[in-house]
């Protein structure tokens, strides 16, 4: 078992190969001066963990940018975005406040419907959660500041989202990087220490949903990077996925685009499989494993030792 948990830490990989990579900044209007500071400091943080030469950074504050860049043709690789601002929920229809017109969560759907490429959108604003369930898709990330869409206080999640990728105690499988669910964990974990320090009732729950089932996990439900199960109730687990999206680039490793997608498909299917353990005989799942593994071996070359 030992031998198999150091297989899992060895194969956490990035799903972001040698394309292209893009990341769309939504910032909306701040409405008061204090506001004005923390977007401006999340903005530059997230400048930061994307200052690599495979990344292009845009940033967009009105609906009619937003639809012009969206309607451009779109290269193969991911695409993350990033909303920085404010949001409202009326019961209803989920908006994110821009300068002019706002777009709500049933605009956003209609935007991102002819895109084939990877998405991985993080609303960090108020009221943000409709827009995970309503974007949750196949080849989708979805990352939300609360677990409700009536959770409308100011989100602080993104304050400490973007620097959680620069956080070394934030790399819980200690592979030297940042994945998206560990950002994500480390800065659930620092919203809740927050609303401690201050003596205040929590008023936001991240959700993260990488399944496409709509549902989410909230950052307290792993332990670990690992999903855990008991708090999940047989519902399929999400952070799989996020667990091998990066902003920080993957060691060249000489594998192709095609190449990195299967092993990363592979490696899925080697977290599932752990998961399921209990479920079959030691014989079945050893056999099962060491076929995965042997599949995988295929993509990392031979050690020099």
């Amino acid at each position: 078992m030992k031998q198999f948990c150091c297989w899992i830490v060895f194969f956490c990989s990035s799903f972001n190969g040698l394309a292209q990579r893009d990341l769309l900044l939504v910032r909306g209007p701040a409405g008061a001066e204090a506001f004005e500071a923390k977007f401006e400091a999340q903005a530059e943080h997230w400048r930061r963990a994307t200052d690599h030469p495979d990344f292009r950074f845009t940033a967009a504050f009105k609906r009619d940018t937003i639809r012009a860049y969206l309607k451009k043709p779109q290269p193969e690789g991911p695409l993350w975005i990033v909303f920085i601002g404010h949001g409202t929920f009326d019961g209803k229809t989920a908006k994110f406040n821009l300068q002019g017109p706002d777009l709500s969560d049933s605009e956003w759907v209609e935007l991102l419907k002819p895109l084939e490429r990877e998405i991985i959108l993080v609303n960090t604003s108020a009221g943000s959660a409709p827009f995970l369930k309503a974007l949750a898709a196949e080849n989708r990330v979805v990352l939300t500041a609360t677990r409700s869409g009536y959770e409308t206080s100011y989100a602080h999640l993104g304050e400490f989202l973007a620097p959680a990728f620069n956080a070394m105690d934030a790399d819980f499988d200690k592979d030297g990087r940042v994945a998206l669910l560990e950002a994500f964990i480390h800065a659930s974990r620092r919203v809740e220490e927050f609303y401690a320090e201050e003596g205040r009732i929590q008023t936001e729950h991240a959700l993260l949903d990488d399944n496409g089932d709509g549902k989410g996990a909230q950052g307290d439900w792993f332990i670990g990077v690992r999903p855990d199960l008991e708090k999940l109730k047989k519902a399929k687990p999400d952070g799989y996925r996020a667990l091998q999206i990066y902003l920080a680039p993957e060691p060249d490793t000489g594998l192709t685009d095609t190449q990195r997608k299967e092993r990363d498909r592979l490696e899925r299917k080697l977290f599932t499989l752990r998961d399921q353990k209990s479920e079959m005989s030691e014989q079945v799942f050893y056999e099962r494993l060491e076929a995965l593994l042997t599949r995988l071996n295929t993509f990392y070359p031979p050690s020099s030792e």
